[in-house]
């Protein structure tokens, strides 16, 4: 019997591990990616193994199922470092690069993938789509909607789609997507609710949401069968991410903030440790090899985007992927009155 192990704390692992219940070909074991490692609901009653995460005997499973979007993280790394089976992630997961240097066969779950008898509606040259985004269960627009909207248009047509971003507003509620294989625009309003009854419309055509305990024993009937797309799966959370990314700018606030660095800060760069001096205060302060690269940029009173241009020079990164560090660090040196927000002005 082949024994695999669900990896999670949310609705997501208790969907994967409900619907595994009763497969006589699989042992189930659950672990909790934090500290509680208490079994879900109470599943040990129906042999459910509990399982301590550790890396050395990892490799005693056949799959791994990482059931929690975006949340892949460092210390789920290092316990996975080694495993040589098969991971399946829930979409979508920031952490790609990381993810890819794995050494184990990867798999990124899109469910609706698995979904046989969803409605299918012919596509028009302007598709107009209302799709709600569930705000009582923590869901993002951008990176828990934007993709199920994708995944549905990528469902009705055999040829798998590139996408395009033409517009998008800055609270990332109405966005234009063009899909590039057959030359189609999506015109999409994403609205909250807490209503758990509403469902999607496409050009006029409720969507109904698919029954996800199907689509997941479709996804392990495929698993165990090899039918599994691992090629198309990682290039399609690439392509995912791309898009998402340029959606993420529009959200971006500190590119849109003007500042003044405080003249009172004089600093000595040491190579691997800058020290700052606050001669109004008598603060002193230290930052490492990379705060010292946005202390000085911030000393030029360059724009943030020409600050987030040069970073990403010198680190081959991208704005969406440092900007949450980035923003941790000019937060502190704005509590530290090191670098001073200019207010807008009022034109009443």
């Amino acid at each position: 019997m082949k024994r695999i192990l669900i990896i999670g704390n949310d609705c997501h692992a208790n969907n994967y591990i409900t619907t595994l219940l009763f497969n006589e070909i699989l042992k189930i074991y659950y672990a909790s990616e934090h500290d509680n490692h208490k079994l879900l609901k109470n599943y040990d009653k129906f042999g459910i193994c509990n399982y301590i995460l550790n890396e050395e005997d990892i490799n005693n499973f056949d799959y791994i199922i990482y059931s929690t979007p975006l949340t892949f993280n460092d210390y789920i790394y290092q316990i996975l470092k080694n495993y040589k089976g098969i991971l399946l992630l829930e979409k979508m997961q920031i952490k790609y690069q990381l993810i890819s240097s794995l050494k184990c066969k990867i798999y990124f779950i899109h469910l609706r993938d698995f979904d046989r008898n969803g409605k299918k509606i012919k596509l028009k040259k302007n598709n107009y789509i209302e799709w709600p985004n569930l705000t009582d269960e923590g869901m993002d627009p951008l990176w828990h909607t934007v993709p199920n909207i994708l995944d549905y248009f990528n469902s009705l047509i055999s040829v798998k789609n590139d996408f395009k971003l033409v517009e998008c507003q800055s609270d990332t509620r109405r966005l234009k997507i063009k899909l590039l294989t057959n030359n189609k625009i999506l015109n999409i309003k994403i609205y909250k609710t807490e209503d758990k009854e509403r469902i999607p419309i496409v050009n006029g055509v409720n969507i109904e949401w698919p029954n996800y305990y199907e689509c997941i024993s479709n996804l392990i009937y495929d698993l165990q069968n090899n039918r599994l797309r691992y090629k198309y799966s990682k290039n399609r959370e690439k392509k995912y991410l791309k898009i998402i990314k340029e959606m993420d700018v529009n959200n971006m606030d500190l590119l849109k903030t003007k500042y003044s660095f405080n003249k009172n800060v004089i600093y000595k760069d040491r190579g691997e440790m800058l020290m700052a001096y606050n001669q109004e205060s008598g603060d002193m302060y230290e930052f490492n090899s990379v705060g010292a690269s946005i202390f000085k940029l911030l000393s030029q009173e360059l724009r943030f985007n020409e600050v987030f241009e040069s970073l990403n020079n010198e680190y081959g990164t991208t704005t969406s992927e440092i900007y949450e560090d980035v923003k941790q660090i000019v937060d502190r040196l704005i509590e530290l009155n090191v670098v001073l927000i200019k207010e807008e002005k009022s034109h009443e």
